[in-house]
C-alpha cells in the first residue's frame, strides 16, 4: 500500500507538505481512507477471507470527509473527533488528545 502522508505528523510537517505540493504542482497524495479499506475488501473476498466491516467503511468515509473540509487535520485527529462525536459523553481530554496527535 502507498504510504498515507495523514497517518502521522503534526500540523508543521502537514503544513510543510502542502507547500512541496504547491510547489510541485498538484499531486495526489494517494488512496483515500475509503479507497483503501475497498482494496483491502476486494483482496479479502478473492482469498475468502472477511473483510473490513460496514462500520469501517463508514467511518473511513467520514475520516475522508473530514480531512476535506479540515485539510490541517492529521488523519489520527480526524479519527479521534470521529470517536468521541459518537460517544454519549466526549473525554473532557479531547482538546489536550488533539494537541497531543494521539
Amino acid at each position: 500500500m502507498p504510504a498515507n502522508l495523514r497517518a502521522f505528523g503534526n500540523r508543521a510537517t502537514i503544513l510543510e507538505q502542502r507547500k512541496l505540493r504547491g510547489v510541485l504542482g498538484t499531486q495526489s497524495e494517494g488512496p483515500s481512507n475509503l479507497e483503501r479499506l475497498q482494496l483491502q475488501q476486494s483482496i479479502a473476498a478473492r482469498l475468502g477471507l472477511g473483510g473490513p466491516s460496514r462500520a469501517a467503511l463508514k467511518h473511513a468515509m467520514l475520516v475522508d470527509q473530514l480531512l476535506q473540509q479540515y485539510p490541517h487535520l492529521t488523519q489520527a485527529q480526524a479519527s479521534l473527533l470521529l470517536t468521541h462525536a459518537a460517544a454519549s459523553r466526549p473525554s473532557p481530554d479531547l482538546y489536550q488528545e488533539l494537541l497531543e496527535g494521539r
